[in-house]
């Protein structure tokens, strides 16, 4: 049991001066019935009058807190409510390939990545998010929802060449990012893409402008630097082309720009912008919230009704008690 508005629980201090008026009521009744009954009389009534008083005034008491309670919307018991949650469905999509392995930002462009990911997860607090990770093909990481502590524990996991398909196709994890949504169409969906731009196969721009014409933008997050890097492994070797000499992984802002702009996103280098998750979350506030589905909460069931019927049923038998005659008294 508890009280939606308890601080009108502070009225039932008005028992005291209620309590007392019924008991200096009671003590002048029983004077008067003395003075108008007579001594044999009274003898005979006073019994019946206390029980009256004493009936009377304790349901009047209870009328009064009856009342009181259904002023603080007093509530027990439990319900089940369905509701249409109001925000974002976001996929975030993660480069894996191996260039992201490059430290010109640090501590590399994968972890940055990753990092700024949580980041995102923990600040937006009105949506739901879901993973997808590419390199050559795409695979879904996690669905969408809101258990973000389970999503957090798998970006944690992430690891380099997760996805084992060679090259980099940024159009197929943008088509699976797409797949991962929910079919709710009043959802307001949002794809916050993570990658160096380097693409090897399919046309990004192209699906990205379908993406655009059906309403969900996507937010690009450059990671690298134009300088670049090589691509260090774990085993502390660089990755070499045919000729021997280490690859420089540059980061190619244009395709990644070009993929914001016709999807009606926004392009930000993570190299070079200060305050990275405001700059985010500032995107988002340009962007209307949808409802992205039905979810279900317990709630304390509403009892102030019926505790306005009980304050009238007490109210009137306090009164009723009084036109009752008991055989051979009042």
């Amino acid at each position: 049991m508890d009280f939606n508005k308890p601080v009108f629980l502070l009225m039932l201090i008005v028992l005291v001066p209620v309590i007392t008026v019924l008991y200096i009521g009671f003590r002048r009744g029983l004077n008067d019935l003395k003075i108008l009954g007579g001594v044999h009389r009274y003898e005979s009534i006073r019994n019946v009058y206390t029980v009256k008083s004493f009936l009377s005034g304790l349901l009047f008491i209870l009328f009064v807190v009856s009342a009181i309670f259904a002023l603080a919307d007093i509530r027990w018991g439990e319900r089940i409510i369905q509701e249409k949650k109001k925000g974002y469905e976001i996929v975030i999509l993660i480069d894996d390939s191996r260039s992201m392995l490059v430290r010109d930002i640090s501590p590399s462009r994968l972890k940055k990545s990753i990092s700024v990911a949580k980041d995102v997860i923990r600040e937006i607090k009105d949506g739901i998010f879901g993973l997808v990770l590419f390199k050559g093909d795409a695979e879904e990481s996690m669905p969408v929802t809101d258990d973000t502590v389970s999503l957090t524990a798998i970006l944690n996991a992430v690891q380099p060449d997760w996805i084992t398909s060679p090259g980099t196709d940024i159009e197929k994890g943008l088509k699976k990012a797409y797949q991962v949504f929910s079919g709710t169409s009043d959802s307001n969906k949002v794809i916050l893409l993570f990658s160096d731009g380097e693409n090897q196969n399919g046309d990004p721009v192209r699906y990205a402008k379908y993406l655009g014409k059906i309403g969900i933008p996507v937010i690009c997050l450059g990671a690298g630097t134009q300088t670049g890097g090589v691509i260090k492994l774990s085993n502390g070797e660089t990755v070499k082309d045919r000729k021997g000499m280490e690859v420089l992984s540059r980061l190619h802002k244009k395709i990644l720009e070009n993929i914001a702009e016709v999807s009606g996103g926004s392009y930000i280098e993570m190299y070079r912008t200060n305050n990275i998750l405001q700059r985010i979350v500032r995107e988002f506030t340009r962007i209307k919230k949808g409802k992205y589905g039905s979810g279900f909460r317990v709630v304390k069931r509403e009892r102030y009704g019926l505790l306005l019927l009980f304050s009238v049923i007490f109210l009137s038998l306090s009164g009723l008690i009084w036109k009752v005659r008991w055989k051979n008294t009042l």
